[in-house]
């Protein structure tokens, strides 16, 4: 529970205003009893998941004004950290703290599977491969899981947490960021590390920019590391000023947009 209340120390009201600002016209705020720990947008629908520190997760549709929540589920028992719709939207896979990975269908809001030991130590990413589900945790660990089989293919192991993933499109190449201070290259086919790019600071959250070119990391101390994608020895920059660590961001546009949660954002 250590690393999640840190990250929710600024974030005392249990709601999502800290993530989304409010404005005319927009959403109303999603407001919970506690503080939220993921959130993730289906991809055709105007809905939107959101994971508590609780263990639950809830289920909302958004409109041009009105945000109205339509189920909500409890089966963690510690933080729901990461949530995340499939490509088709019709399932929503979370991962918790207490170690495990679970499965859930929208339409019908039945747990379609709960790995209770998915993992040795509490998962703080995820993200979809086609029919593979790859998730991380606090101890480094990393693994390929086979949706239809719901049994892990490959497994990794860092020397720190896993904070964040991007996968390179069209490629079986996997990018993870770690605590370790290290980028990770990873295929998720054979198994191998490809490369591994060091950094002087903790990389917390993870972007490829500029059409797949450009890989950009926040870091604890506040910067904004970059590395041209394939030239894995020294980043070619380091975007200094920011008071905070950056824990999220959100690309913008392919050119140059980055949102950070440390600030308003910031262009790249």
């Amino acid at each position: 529970m250590e690393r999640d209340e840190e990250i929710i120390e600024d974030q005392q009201d249990g709601s999502l205003e800290s993530i989304l600002e409010e404005d005319a016209g927009a959403p109303q705020k999603i407001v919970g009893d506690v503080n939220p720990m993921a959130l993730d947008f289906h991809p055709t629908q105007n809905n939107c998941v959101v994971g508590w520190i609780d263990g639950s997760i809830s289920f909302h549709l958004y409109e041009a004004s009105s945000t109205v929540k339509l189920f909500d589920l409890s089966y963690h028992t510690s933080s729901c950290r990461v949530a995340l719709f499939s490509t088709e939207g019709n399932r929503i896979f979370t991962g918790s703290a207490d170690k495990s990975l679970a499965a859930v269908d929208v339409e019908t809001q039945k747990l379609l599977f709960r790995k209770t030991a998915a993992h040795k130590d509490g998962i703080n990413a995820m993200i979809i491969q086609d029919s593979n589900i790859i998730t991380g945790d606090d101890d480094g660990t990393i693994k390929v899981w086979d949706i239809r089989q719901q049994k892990e293919t490959h497994i990794w192991k860092l020397d720190d947490y896993v904070s964040d993933f991007a996968l390179v499109p069209g490629t079986n190449t996997l990018l993870a960021a770690s605590g370790d201070c290290t980028l990770s290259v990873l295929n998720t086919r054979s198994g191998k590390t490809q490369a591994q790019a060091e950094s002087a600071d903790e990389l917390l959250s993870l972007l490829l920019m500029r059409d797949g070119t450009r890989v950009v990391c926040g870091t604890q101390q506040g910067l904004l590391e970059v590395w041209n994608y394939g030239s894995w020895e020294d980043s070619i920059e380091k975007v200094r000023g920011h008071p905070e660590s950056v824990n999220t961001m959100v690309k913008i546009d392919e050119e140059s947009a980055i949102l950070r949660e440390t600030s308003k954002g910031t262009s790249y």
